[in-house]
């Protein structure tokens, strides 16, 4: 496979193809011999100089050499696929308690400020009990580097060394204080626990804008997830996934790296005699492809937590809507109920595209710059094509609902017309001679008014309902997150969706491809005739 290959990221499993590449060349036996070609490897091959020169310290056990685990490789190719696409490295890492993240980084960081010249590593920790331990493992590395890949040590003091000669040096500090490490520059930064920095804004504006923006430079920004309010969060919510094709304009730069709780192989209990699942743990096991000792271990951990199921899934999450919406009681849908239709997907697609189902579109028309226009596609059960366009006028939207319409053989078009933002793409729809096509007021009465405030709540639950009644998702990460986002609440009896204002209060962007596919259930449609093709791959 040539280079070029290897470093296109289309899904995550060209991730894991370039991870298992990278193992596979950290791996390398090479001739002892040839002493050139190998100070050349511990010099540009992390993992070649990481399983060779850096020893650790594991919480329970003796010191030992450092062998990468899978959310280690995961993040390492993330890196390297950074590198080689942009120059530099900027991720947001989202990850239960305790997987190593901390470890990858400091090592990466001493390796390069001790492999190359001018490297200014810092790191904030989010107390100064971690910030010892975090240097600590700084200096264990050092002390287990073999003497010839050594470098002199300059100043040594509790938080920080320098490395004279290759004019590098490595920082720690505690994110306690205010305006800490403003004086400082580095190429190499990394947050540790940033979601529960204190004075977390101040800091993203002192210590962090000391960071170059230079080719090599590398950030990364690791936490357990805290609430969906914080800098953290705003952080994730700016961020896009690898794989991801839509670029919004409010991107910051950060590619979200999401690791979950059971990549981790040390977590995993004996199973007792006896054992069996509960049916919700049962679902959990089959979403999640895990074994029974994992499950032992969970139900061990959710015990030690008292029973708080909702603090394991922010502690040690699955999945990132758990991470950050663990301390919500009335998220309207559940991940799990995602994952689950998600997975009917990908093994019954073909059993629930039954000819005769209505065909629907719904759009969602932006309202603000930072917000997509989204335009959904749904047959019964199955939702055949999802897209997002930002900063396009009504002319383009609606040769798409018309280009779409003919395609997959819409029944009828919802076009969200709230505040008159989707006026112009009706208006075209039917100067373009297309006139199924709908516009719904998002405030406007439900069809059952003794059970729902307005209209956008009836069309949620509808869609809440559909989802738990087998419905079949495309592996969308920007749906998923959308559909798990809003909360709801009764009013005088009345089920009421929360607000796309007061989500953005709270930090939380517009769900843009949700409310596209809640529009697919704003009014019952009757279908034109029975469709006898699918085309689910069309762009």
């Amino acid at each position: 496979m040539s280079k070029k290959d290897l470093y296109d990221i289309q899904s995550q499993a060209d991730l894991w193809r370039l991870a298992e590449h990278l193992r596979q060349r950290a791996g390398v036996k090479l001739d002892p011999r040839h002493t050139e070609e190998i100070f050349k490897a511990f010099r540009l091959d992390y993992g070649y100089y990481a399983h060779r020169q850096l020893w650790i310290q594991p919480k329970d056990g003796d010191i030992c050499q450092f062998k990468f685990n899978r959310g280690q490789w995961y993040l390492y190719a993330i890196a390297e696929w950074m590198l080689h696409k942009y120059g530099k490295v900027r991720g947001i890492i989202v990850k239960g308690r305790q997987q190593g993240i901390s470890t990858w980084t400091e090592g990466r960081g001493y390796w390069k400020a001790s492999q190359n010249t001018g490297t200014k590593v810092i790191v904030l920790a989010h107390e100064s009990s971690a910030s010892n331990n975090i240097f600590q493992m700084f200096k264990t590395y050092h002390d287990g580097v073999h003497e010839s890949l050594k470098p002199t040590v300059g100043k040594d003091n509790e938080k920080q060394f320098e490395f004279p000669r290759l004019k590098s040096s490595v920082k720690v500090f505690s994110a306690g204080k205010k305006g800490v490490g403003r004086s400082n520059t580095c190429n190499f930064f990394h947050g540790s626990e940033t979601a529960f920095w204190p004075h977390a804004y101040e800091h993203s504006t002192g210590i962090m804008e000391t960071i170059s923006e230079g080719k090599g430079s590398e950030v990364y920004l690791e936490s357990t997830a805290y609430g969906n309010v914080n800098y953290f969060a705003s952080q994730w919510k700016c961020a896009i996934y690898p794989w991801q094709k839509e670029i919004p304009p409010n991107w910051n730069g950060y590619v979200r790296i999401f690791i979950p709780w059971f990549w981790e192989e040390s977590y995993r209990s004996e199973v007792p005699d006896g054992f069996e699942l509960t049916p919700d743990e049962i679902e959990y096991k089959d979403l999640h492809d895990l074994d029974n000792e994992q499950m032992q271990w969970r139900r061990l951990k959710i015990a030690k937590a008292g029973d708080d199921i909702g603090r394991f899934s922010r502690d040690y999450p699955a999945t990132p809507e758990e991470a950050f919406n663990s301390s919500l009681d009335n998220v309207l849908i559940q991940a799990n109920d995602v994952l689950r239709a998600k997975k009917n997907y990908k093994d019954y697609l073909h059993h629930f595209l039954s000819e005769g189902s209505t065909t629907v579109i719904g759009c969602d028309v932006a309202r603000e710059g930072d917000d997509a226009t989204s335009i959904v596609v749904r047959r019964g059960r199955v939702v055949l094509h999802i897209e997002r366009h930002y900063k396009k006028k009504g002319p383009f939207v609606a040769s798409r609902i018309i280009k779409l319409a003919q395609i997959h053989g819409v029944d009828r078009a919802f076009v969200d017309n709230t505040g008159g933002f989707g006026g112009s793409v009706l208006d075209f729809c039917e100067a373009y001679g297309y006139y199924d096509a709908v516009g719904i007021h998002f405030s406007e009465g439900a069809e059952d008014k003794d059970q729902f405030k307005n209209i956008r709540s009836e069309m949620w639950w509808k869609m809440a309902e559909w989802v738990k009644d087998g419905a079949a998702l495309p592996d969308d990460d920007l749906l998923q997150e959308d559909l798990c986002a809003p909360t709801y609440k009764h009013q005088m009896d009345k089920l009421l969706l929360e607000s796309k204002e007061d989500m953005k209060s709270r930090g939380i962007k517009s769900p843009d491809s949700g409310d596209a596919l809640a529009l697919t259930f704003a009014k019952r449609v009757t279908p034109k005739s029975a469709m006898s093709y699918y085309e689910p791959e069309y762009v």
